[in-house]
C-alpha cells in the first residue's frame, strides 16, 4: 500500500485505555489513559497526540 492508498481518518479521535486488556512486560499497567489523534487542519499531513494517563500509583501524566 502507498501513500496514496492509506487514509488515517478511521484513527483520528479519542482512544480509551483499557489497562486490563493490555500485557505489560515492564511495571504495573497505568490506571487509565487516554489518547487523542488530532489533525489540526484538514489539508495537513501532521497529526498530534496527546496522551493523558494516570500511573499504577495514581500520579497524573500529560503528553503533547
Amino acid at each position: 500500500m502507498n501513500d496514496s492508498q492509506f487514509s488515517i481518518e478511521p484513527f483520528l479521535g479519542a482512544w480509551e485505555l483499557d489497562p486490563a486488556q493490555c500485557e505489560y512486560e515492564m511495571g504495573a499497567p497505568p490506571q487509565r489513559g487516554t489518547y487523542q489523534l488530532i489533525r489540526e487542519h484538514p489539508a495537513s499531513n501532521e497529526i498530534t497526540v496527546a496522551m493523558d494517563w494516570t500511573d499504577a500509583a495514581g500520579k497524573d501524566f500529560h503528553m503533547v
